[in-house]
């Protein structure tokens, strides 16, 4: 059954909206099966973002950090469109079939998202829907975390394996290149990030205080992804 977190301060429209939406995950679970697993998303707090969760599929409770994927749309803001039918592996190698729906309010302000979670390891069909979606190529690997450790390190797990490097081996523009994406992409909206990204980075919590302060300023920072060669 879906599980209902403690009240939280929140928009008075925004928490009518999440009780209507709590309402429905149940039905829909038992509609969609066994594999299937609704989960609701507050913005407001995205530490702890998991609001209500219907189904079993990846073991997160009420208060479960944001996922990267939630967290995209996040910080992606009003503008943030659903995610339909994504593919992903998780680390211990189920094939989950995901959708993401942003939740807005009568003002289209992006304050939630609703997502669908379907395991489609064990289907026959399997290997096909992953050649459709795929095109034949590698599915990417998500974490669906349960402490906000992990989506940090899931979004720098990542990272890493775009730029083919270890991230400690960066060099110093690098660095602050990859530190503007990661605040782009919101990890440095999360508490917990900074020391993280630091370790990971083989700096210090300092020197990610002063990138991000030149990073925000009007005037300064380059905002280019790095990539292989820059």
């Amino acid at each position: 059954m879906a599980r209902k977190p403690d009240p939280a301060p929140t928009n008075p429209a925004h928490q009518s909206a999440f009780a209507a939406l709590e309402s429905l995950l149940d039905g829909l679970t038992l509609t969609l099966g066994s594999h299937a697993e609704l989960v609701l998303h507050d913005f407001a707090n995205p530490e702890h973002s998991v609001k209500a969760i219907s189904g079993k599929v990846t073991h997160r409770k009420i208060g479960s950090p944001i996922s990267p994927n939630v967290l995209s749309i996040m910080q992606e803001g009003n503008s943030a469109q659903p995610r339909l039918n994504v593919v992903n592996r998780t680390a211990e190698g189920r094939i989950i079939k995901t959708s993401t729906l942003p939740v807005r309010d009568e003002q289209g302000n992006v304050f939630g998202a609703v997502c669908i979670n379907l395991d489609v390891t064990e289907l026959r069909l399997a290997a096909t829907l992953l050649t459709e979606l795929g095109g034949g190529e590698p599915v990417s690997t998500q974490s669906f975390p349960l402490e906000v450790s992990e989506t940090v390190h899931s979004v720098l797990d990542e990272e890493e394996r775009r730029l083919g490097i270890s991230l400690a081996r960066l060099s110093r523009t690098e660095k602050q290149r990859l530190c503007a994406l990661l605040d782009r992409r919101g990890v440095f909206q999360l508490q917990k990030a900074i020391p993280i990204v630091a370790k990971r980075l083989g700096l210090s919590r300092a020197s990610i205080y002063s990138y991000l302060s030149e990073l925000r300023q009007p005037e300064t920072g380059n905002h280019d992804p790095i990539g292989p060669g820059t």
